[in-house]
């Protein structure tokens, strides 16, 4: 079921619930009414708040994704791999060029050999569905070294990257599968399962500055695919602002386990 569709059901759960219990939303329609806009918006920003509540006990700790997103204003972050054990990642420099829309956050990532001047050894155009309690990845395109040609699209169902509210110590995600618009053929990928550690504080060098980004959300996922690369453990840092500004991933092969370490050192 799609994460659209979970919320309309768990809306729906929500208003009959509060009408049973007497406590209700701000504006009631009744038949003949006339509806407004503004009217709607706040009832499903009531249901929308009170969702976010829901689970959630004395003492725990809630993080609200979208403090974690990158800003409008940013239209460019570069990476540095600053460590890559067994020479996994075949790339030292990562490059994402961003635009926003009210509901979409698209990336296109140039992965680079030799620097920021180097040679691309890999292309993706990834598109990310955002509301308020839902941050998903919804689509990856492979493209050829240049970002000139889209090889294969990949449309994702419920690839998670952050829930609305998320809870320290909890786990959140569940199954997702995707249609490879090359084979024209759908392939269920598995799992990609997340729990959210708590914050810390980063200090790193961006834009040429000792930088210390404070409250870092981090995150620790575990992602088991079929056909796109095997299976990887990420923990990586979000923050306020900003978005991912390091990830370090583990995964095993030929009996090795592997990792690749990557920061942020540039914000445009």
């Amino acid at each position: 079921m799609h994460i659209k569709t979970k919320m309309a059901l768990m809306f729906f759960i929500l208003i009959s619930q509060a009408n049973a219990a007497g406590d209700s939303v701000s504006h009631i329609f009744r038949a003949g009414d006339l509806i407004k806009a503004d009217e709607v918006n706040a009832n499903f920003q009531e249901l929308a708040d009170r969702i976010g509540k829901v689970s959630v006990s004395p003492g725990e700790t809630v993080y609200e994704s979208k403090n974690y997103r990158p800003e409008n204003a940013i239209s460019q972050r570069k990476y540095k791999v600053t460590a890559d054990e067994f020479g996994w990642g075949g790339f030292d420099t990562e490059i994402h060029s961003i635009s926003h829309s009210n509901t979409l956050t698209v990336v296109l990532r140039k992965r680079l050999n030799g620097g920021e001047s180097g040679s691309a050894t890999q292309c993706h155009k990834l598109t990310y569905e955002q509301g308020s309690d839902w941050f998903i990845l919804s689509k990856r395109e492979d493209l050829t070294e240049d970002c000139s040609v889209v090889r294969t699209t990949y449309d994702l169902s419920d690839f998670t990257v952050m829930s609305g509210s998320m809870i320290k110590g909890k786990s959140i995600g569940g199954g997702f599968e995707a249609q490879i618009q090359k084979t024209a053929s759908t392939v269920m990928f598995g799992n990609n399962v997340f729990t959210v550690l708590g914050t810390e504080d980063l200090a790193l060098s961006v834009n040429g500055a000792q930088t210390v980004y404070k409250a870092c959300l981090k995150i620790y996922r575990q992602t088991q695919f079929r056909y796109w690369g095997g299976d990887y453990q990420h923990t990586a840092w979000y923050c306020p602002g900003i978005g991912m500004t390091k990830m370090i991933e583990t995964k095993t092969s030929n009996g090795l386990v592997i990792s690749r370490k990557r920061e942020l050192y540039a914000v445009n």
